[in-house]
């Protein structure tokens, strides 16, 4: 199984692929969590996990306790992700494309994989942000 973890200004949310399924396993408010917390809340307590991907946006103390977290409880390291110039044939519309936040590049790259329709990708988080992918260009 792997699990991917989006680590948000307020929220911990995650999601599972098992057998090419996807399923969204729930979220977790930062100022209640705990490893135990993020556990049982999320239902991933025995759970036989493959790899660990995050999607973050929080500070560098809060990743590196998250990464004690996710080694505690899975024995391995989570992969983070990042923002890229090109990905999935989509290309990413900001010169200083590091300066993109992860999050928006994650939600384009989910909502543009496997068609080449113009997109609108309308994210309501802590702020609101409107992308545009059209020909795979944002």
């Amino acid at each position: 199984m792997l699990i991917f973890f989006e680590l948000g200004n307020t929220r911990v949310k995650a999601d599972s692929l098992k057998k090419g399924r996807y399923d969204y396993l729930g979220s977790v408010n930062h100022a209640e969590m705990t490893s135990d917390s993020l556990l049982t809340d999320l239902g991933l307590q025995g759970v036989d996990v493959d790899a660990v991907y995050v999607c973050s946006v929080v500070d560098s103390e809060s990743n590196a306790k998250f990464n004690e977290w996710i080694q505690q409880a899975f024995k391995l390291y989570p992969t983070y992700l990042a923002t890229q110039p090109n990905c999935c044939g989509i290309q990413c519309g900001y010169d200083a494309f590091e300066t993109f936040g992860v999050d928006r590049w994650m939600a384009i790259i989910g909502a543009c994989s496997g068609q080449n329709k113009p997109t609108f990708i309308v994210d309501a988080g802590t702020a609101i942000t409107v992308d545009v992918v059209i020909e795979k260009k944002h």
